[in-house]
């Protein structure tokens, strides 16, 4: 009788796992179409808010943004350029002793980037001896950008991982906030 009711309880543990596990499943495939969704969202709204004619802000107060979220997120020192006269370079940012250039393009989705701003930036870092480059779209690059970008230490950052940065940038953000409140003795 007891070998009965083992076997009925380990039927009725299995089919409860089985469920739950089913269940967390679809939890997570709805879980990761959400956050794609919300990704894209914060996306297209990074686009409208610096790329339209509607839009609250400029090209300029882009570059401010990425300058401001690369400081944050990688640390170091992030300087916007002047408007005109910076030999195609956006951004300046100092890690230590090292030097990043780097340029900004906030695009529509179906306007790829292609090798030229590539190009601009690899010649700046020969001419002023940085350690490296990047180019952030909120777009994506061309097959021939990357192509191009191999081996030239140039990061290519498309708006997917730009929103993935901003948004680890927050979380190390509000990480930190709660780091520096006191706890009550």
């Amino acid at each position: 009788m007891l070998g009965i009711v083992v076997c009925i309880l380990g039927f009725y543990n299995a089919y409860v796992y089985y469920t739950s596990s089913k269940s967390l499943k679809e939890q997570l495939i709805n879980y990761n179409m959400t956050n794609r969704a919300l990704k894209k969202t914060l996306l297209k709204g990074l686009i409208y808010r610096f790329n339209t004619e509607e839009g609250e802000e400029s090209p300029l107060d882009f570059e401010k943004f990425v300058s401001d979220l690369f400081q944050n997120y990688y640390g170091g020192n992030a300087i916007v350029t002047e408007e005109s006269g910076d030999g195609g370079i956006d951004i300046e940012h100092y890690k230590g002793e090292n030097l990043y250039l780097g340029q900004v393009k906030c695009y529509q989705a179906e306007n790829k980037v292609d090798f030229n701003p590539i190009a601009i930036i690899h010649s700046q870092m020969i001419k002023k001896k940085a350690k490296g480059g990047f180019i952030v779209t909120t777009s994506e690059f061309s097959e021939n950008a990357k192509r191009y970008a191999s081996n030239l230490n140039i990061d290519l950052i498309e708006g997917d991982d730009l929103v993935n940065i901003w948004l680890k940038s927050m979380e190390e953000s509000k990480e930190q906030a709660v780091d520096t409140i006191p706890l009550e003795t």
